[in-house]
């Protein structure tokens, strides 16, 4: 299966993925150990709370 490493936005494989994290109960794969280190030093960075979703431009905003 196809998949985008959070960190560096790289299309790699999650079958041969060179690393993966568990984050609030997700699991995520990275092409590197370099991005999932990155990763683990600030998941909140690449990981946009669960009531928080995308608008076009990139932005998110909270649904209150």
């Amino acid at each position: 299966m196809k998949i985008t490493d959070e960190v560096c936005g790289m299309t790699i494989d999650a079958e041969s993925a060179a690393a993966s994290a568990e984050f609030q109960g997700n699991t995520y794969y990275f092409c590197s150990d370099r991005c999932r280190g990155l990763f683990q030093e600030d998941p909140e960075r690449y990981v946009p709370p669960t009531d928080q979703r995308e608008i076009p431009g990139g932005r998110h905003h909270r649904h209150l």
